[in-house]
């Protein structure tokens, strides 16, 4: 279960990241330029979103493969 905890984590913070990120304010600015202070966090937050998916991923192929090899 502490497993599951662990591969989860990056996976909760990256959803959390990307829904700070869409309700961050972002404004034109006078010469047209878009401006959004807090993009940084769209990229940082895919990638603790890939980074989880694939620790679940991991996680799930070793405990099939060990629940077979218990059969």
């Amino acid at each position: 279960m502490k497993k599951i905890i662990v591969a989860s984590v990056p996976l909760i913070l990256g959803v959390i990241l990307m829904i700070v990120s869409a309700f961050a304010p972002s404004s034109v600015q006078e010469d047209g330029m878009l401006y959004e202070p807090y993009f940084f966090l769209v990229p940082v937050s895919v990638l603790f979103i890939f980074i989880g998916v694939i620790a679940l991923m991991i996680m799930a192929i070793t405990t099939i493969k060990k629940n077979i090899k218990n059969r």
